[in-house]
């Protein structure tokens, strides 16, 4: 399974989202001190604007449930053509 997206409205609904993953696993731990950096888009002509990315993994994924996951980002997120 690839990595997936969640876009989240606010900083808070991203610090939550971000803290689940950790809690499930395990981290902070011997290999990882945090589970993601918070990334947002900013390109203000992308209909996402100013939303906040969380990486998605397989072993987090299920937390998510009933949440839109991204496949893949559609490369317009950044202004930066190199992206996350």
């Amino acid at each position: 399974m690839t990595k997936q997206y969640l876009l989240l409205d606010t900083v808070s609904e991203w610090d939550a989202a971000n803290q689940q993953a950790e809690e499930a696993l395990g981290i902070p731990n011997a290999n990882a001190t945090q589970y993601a950096e918070r990334h947002t888009i900013d390109n203000p002509d992308h209909a996402d604007y100013g939303k906040h990315i969380l990486p998605v993994t397989e072993e987090v994924a299920h937390l998510f449930n009933g949440q839109t996951l991204l496949n893949n980002p559609d490369g317009e997120w950044y202004t930066d053509p190199e992206g996350i």
